[in-house]
């Protein structure tokens, strides 16, 4: 058959056995095996998704998978939402979704809540009856953020994105920069002037020995992207932000404290590192809270008065959004206890996106979760799974390949089925390939701390079984102080930081 969604004709898989991460490319949802029907691109070898032998074939063809229901959609359709015209069957790829987002071209559906130029609506949403509720919870927000987001990379567009918003409502609000003809000024980095730069010029200003450098923003600790964005840097200091973090407020107002303010911190020294008690990771970016650096404790008994840090990701979720793993809104909630147990982790938070109607709710860390990830042990993506029956054919019970411990199959985990490897969501799958801390910028260099060592030191992670030279504790994938010649001793964070 010819579709619009594909250049070539696709034929019908009667009996197509599904691969670990087939998708298909008209709704973005698994492909099983049990839904035999099966699309796919003619000249893929005959319809096999088999990459073996390409022939010439653009790979886009072995990836191309559709539902026989998704291919076999009417090209328009009627919908009550939008009774003056007919909606009109358009491709767009899930990833565009995202980089829309961050161009500030806002999609939605008009039906479940994706924003979109013009009236938007999945064809699953446009097939179905308007959702109908008295409850003002379930009615149609156009700002609704829908997860899991597909990967990584999406993942990071996406906070990207939220950081602009959340800027965009305390705009009233200083940023604490100040403008000069070099660039800004700004008051993470007093050294020198920071430059509005591209990744060409960057690449003009930069020393010979940086080229595989990865950028990443000294503010949310994420990879600066390389294609053609503007950036913030301070390039001999090998200092950058991204445009959005870099004019982000210094002070905002946050719904989950009405009427109090939260001021921005950076810890000075590079490895000086906090805890975020939204998603319970280490952190050396930007943090906010109610008293900065003047109470770094806080009253740890008193809800009200006790202090509480959160990094930039944290701090600009959104007040409402839609995970797929529940049927309704959840809304982020601050109780000041640790009062619930999160439905993916299993652990008990007090940040978190919650249904109070159902008792579910789901910590910081877990909600920016993507579909897929990669993981060094397998060749596969694994996928998340949120009800065991995501996972294909999987008779025993879930094992988790880091620690060997059972799955608990309520909860959140990591898995292929292809290989039958599975990870814990909590942390398990982080110290497995050295992503615990994801959240922290190493490479800081010439560190001088004249009470520990003569030489200059680099802060670094340790991939390797390394005994901190004072205390001699084992430093197996922990951040660390390291001299890289001649010395190669390290040292951990706590005895450089006494």
């Amino acid at each position: 058959m010819r579709t619009a969604f594909h250049e070539h004709s696709l034929i019908l898989n009667e009996h197509y056995i599904a691969r670990e991460g087939d998708v298909c490319s008209g709704c973005n949802e698994q492909i099983f095996s049990c839904k035999s029907f099966v699309y796919s691109c003619s000249r893929s070898s005959t319809g096999s998704t088999s990459s073996a032998n390409t022939g010439g074939v653009d790979e886009s063809c072995f990836d191309f998978l559709m539902h026989k229901t998704c291919a076999e959609l009417p090209s328009s359709i009627k919908n009550p939402t939008h009774q003056k015209e007919l909606l009109f069957l358009r491709f767009e790829p899930i990833q565009s979704f995202y980089s829309a987002l961050l161009y500030g071209r806002r999609p939605n559906c008009y039906i479940c809540g994706i924003k979109w130029r013009g009236f938007f609506a999945h064809f699953q949403c446009a097939r179905s009856s308007p959702m109908s509720s008295s409850d003002e919870n379930e009615k149609c927000d156009y700002d609704l953020v829908h997860l899991p987001a597909p990967d990584e990379s999406s993942v990071n567009l996406l906070r990207e994105q939220l950081i602009k918003d959340r800027g965009n409502i305390n705009n009233d609000y200083s940023n604490g920069n100040l403008s000069t003809t070099n660039g800004i000024e700004h008051w993470t980095h007093g050294e020198h002037h920071l430059q509005l730069i591209t990744i060409d010029e960057f690449n003009d200003q930069k020393g010979d020995d940086d080229d595989e450098m990865l950028l990443v923003c000294e503010s949310c600790v994420k990879p600066i992207r390389t294609d053609g964005d503007l950036f913030f840097a301070c390039v001999s200091c090998k200092y950058y932000l991204h445009k959005v973090c870099a004019e982000f407020p210094r002070e905002i107002e946050h719904h989950i404290l009405p009427h109090k303010k939260l001021l921005a911190t950076k810890l000075s020294a590079p490895y000086n590192c906090f805890y975020c008690d939204g998603c319970d990771v280490t952190c050396n970016g930007i943090f906010f809270s109610r008293f900065g650096l003047s109470d770094p404790f806080g009253n740890l008994f008193d809800p009200i008065v006790r202090d509480f840090r959160l990094h930039i990701g944290c701090t600009t979720l959104p007040k409402m959004l839609k995970h797929e793993a529940h049927s309704h809104k959840l809304n982020q909630v601050y109780s000041g206890v640790y009062d619930r147990n999160c439905k993916a982790c299993g652990l008990r938070i007090e940040f978190k996106h919650g249904c109070k109607e159902c008792d579910y709710y789901v910590c910081h860390g877990c909600i920016m979760k993507p579909r897929r990830v990669k993981h060094p042990w397998d060749p596969h993506p694994l996928n998340l799974i949120y009800e065991p029956g995501l996972a294909m054919d999987h008779e025993h019970d879930f094992n988790c390949e880091f620690c060997s411990e059972d799955i608990d199959a309520n909860l959140w985990f990591y898995h292929c089925s292809i290989c039958d490897l599975s990870f814990h969501l909590d942390k398990c799958f982080e110290r497995s390939c050295y992503r615990e801390y994801s959240n922290v910028k190493f490479g800081a260099s010439n560190i001088i701390i004249d009470k520990i060592h003569d030489h200059g030191l680099t802060f670094v992670l340790s991939k390797k079984v390394r005994s901190c030279k004072i205390c001699n504790e084992k430093q197996l994938g922990k951040p660390v102080l390291e001299c890289a010649a001649p010395c190669k001793a390290i040292f951990c964070i706590r005895c450089c930081s006494r």
